[in-house]
């Protein structure tokens, strides 16, 4: 129970990647044409979840990069077999540089408050 406190925001958030990266998309959203939005959203998704899981651990470390790559890899294991997704390696890429880029950010954060005391 303590885990699921501590972990909560993270928790709460990789519910959320979930829930809307299997969703069936709906037809009434425009399309917007950006290259590479995809991976963007990717990156951006899974930076926050980096940040999240180094700022509740109050360090970072290896395995939160391993453990955000493995979840971005079931994700798109679990999208292989929806017939609206798809399988993509360069999801898995920019997944994994998402997380690396958010547990930078929340390494130096955490470095920055520790210096300011």
């Amino acid at each position: 129970m303590n885990f699921l406190k501590k972990y909560k925001l993270s928790i709460i958030w990789a519910l959320i990647m979930l829930l809307a990266t299997t969703m069936k998309p709906g037809d009434e959203m425009p399309k917007i044409e950006i290259p590479y939005m995809d991976k963007i959203v990717h990156f951006g998704i899974f930076g926050v979840l980096g940040f999240l899981i180094t700022y509740e651990k109050r360090r970072a470390d290896l395995l939160t990069l391993a453990l955000c790559a493995a979840f971005g890899a079931a994700i798109e294991v679990i999208q292989s077999f929806l017939p609206w997704r798809s399988f993509e390696w360069a999801d898995m890429l920019a997944d994994t540089l998402g997380a690396l880029a958010g547990i930078l950010v929340g390494k130096w954060l955490i470095s920055f408050a520790k210096s300011r005391k």
